[in-house]
């Protein structure tokens, strides 16, 4: 009884020590996306289990993607209606959670305001969180190698994710991804794939990270190969299993829409992006709201007026030059790959110049380089592909490692830092502009991209 006692008290110091460290931060004109749920989590621990939590709560993991989808779940939902929050602002650990719904709750904390949230979950916070919140549903968008400081063991994320999955917990899951699909076998599920399209070709990636099955140990054999280990497969030792209940069948040639089936209908949607991780994305989102109970019709009339954030994906149209401003989440071997890759869907006329400015050694001036040699250079060497320009101050170790891919040096342009990014352009050369940074050179990139828009302007004026 003491101790129940005592629990209750530390719960109640922990929410109204949050709650006025929110107002003071506020007060000062700050976001408060993580502070408050910090405090309460040191007060009391077990802050995330007890506070008031929405009815349906969808968790979002994985390697790539989980920003994209969950931003995407929560602008459907918000289209059809549905008052839903989401951790956007704040971290994706059990920190920033915890802040998201004590916002979420009414002053004394009985009560919750929105009956639905999308959580972005990072995968090693699983152990934390998952317990803690008992999500309705855990969408697991793929599981891939990632930073080598943290995730760069496919097996090990998935085990880890699979230990902390509460039974009850509806699970979506890639059917493309054998190391996904090994994750909570047993809880309820629903799985999405796309099938191999009339125009693409299977990528022989420098990674795969699953030969072999991590259920039987048998090899996999593998008829179509997406990019890593993503694609159709099978395995001798395990029994074939049931068919994806979502289905991206093709796109319809006259207005690029995507085609998508589950068990009872057929429905189009709106393409987001412009690449398969994207289209992947998309049927991630679509998959997990048919499960939660919306039918194909609904989810594709509100994702038709979601858009991509444009610090995700921004393309625009000045004069007779177009640009792409696309997120390169550098350290990470694969969705650098992906996005380097996006320049192979352009149509042969398309002259590009590509402009990397990464920053990831901002922070951390120590980090290692050897992902880029697990990462395709080798897509650089499109032929589309007129100049490289490499615009931050680490270039020559990206240098390095182009000379390693076969591409002609003549191609690549080194500048120490993007404010003369422009003047470098070979503009008479080139009819469209590839913009990539990461998540530390946002701020850059954007500089760059109005440089860019000036040039443009001022010579159609001239």
């Amino acid at each position: 009884m003491v101790l129940k006692i005592v629990e209750i008290l530390r719960f109640w110091l922990a929410f109204f020590t949050a709650r006025i460290v929110t107002r003071i931060l506020k007060l000062l004109g700050r976001n408060a996306t993580q502070l408050p749920g910090k405090l309460a989590i040191k007060i009391f621990p077990n802050f995330l289990q007890k506070i008031a939590k929405p009815t349906h709560i969808i968790a979002v993991t994985g390697t790539n993607g989980k920003t994209t989808t969950a931003n995407i779940l929560t602008s459907t939902l918000k289209n059809l209606n549905i008052p839903v929050i989401n951790n956007s602002l704040g971290s994706n650990m059990a920190e920033g959670i915890a802040t998201l719904f004590l916002q979420n709750v009414t002053l004394i904390g009985q009560k919750t305001k929105a009956q639905w949230a999308i959580l972005e979950t990072d995968e090693r916070s699983a152990h934390f969180v998952l317990p803690a919140i008992k999500p309705e549903f855990l969408l697991i968008t793929n599981i891939l190698r990632d930073t080598p400081r943290r995730n760069a063991h496919v097996e090990y994320i998935a085990s880890f994710i699979a230990k902390y999955v509460p039974k009850n917990t509806k699970i979506i899951k890639c059917y493309d991804d054998p190391v996904a699909m090994t994750i909570a076998p047993n809880n309820s599920s629903y799985t999405f794939s796309i099938l191999p399209q009339p125009d693409e070709s299977q990528k022989e990636t420098l990674l795969n990270d699953c030969y072999y099955c991590l259920t039987c140990g048998n090899k996999l054999n593998y008829t179509f190969r997406r990019y890593d280990h993503i694609g159709v497969y099978s395995c001798t030792g395990c029994a074939t299993p049931k068919p994806p209940n979502l289905l991206l069948t093709s796109t319809n040639p006259q207005n690029n829409n995507l085609i998508i089936h589950n068990d009872t209908d057929t429905k189009e949607f709106k393409r987001l992006g412009s690449n398969i991780a994207d289209s992947y994305n998309l049927l991630a989102c679509v998959a997990t709201l048919n499960y939660a109970g919306f039918t194909l019709v609904d989810i594709a009339h509100a994702l038709s007026k979601v858009e991509l954030p444009p610090s995700r994906f921004n393309e625009k149209q000045w004069g007779e030059y177009r640009v792409v401003q696309r997120l390169c989440k550098t350290l990470s071997p694969l969705a650098t790959s992906l996005a380097f890759d996006s320049m192979n869907n352009e149509s042969p006329e398309t002259e590009i110049c590509a402009i990397i400015i990464p920053d990831y050694l901002k922070n951390n001036p120590q980090e290692s380089q050897f992902w880029m040699y697990d990462t395709d250079f080798e897509y650089l060497l499109n032929p589309r592909i007129k100049q490289i320009i490499l615009a931050f101050s680490h270039a020559e170790d990206f240098l390095v490692r182009c000379a390693f891919a076969g591409i002609s040096l003549d191609k690549i342009t080194i500048i120490p830092n993007s404010e003369n990014v422009v003047k470098n352009i070979n503009w008479n050369e080139i009819n469209t502009v590839y913009l990539f940074n990461d998540i530390f050179s946002q701020a850059e990139s954007q500089r760059v991209l109005n440089d860019i828009q000036l040039h443009i302007e001022k010579e159609n004026h001239d």
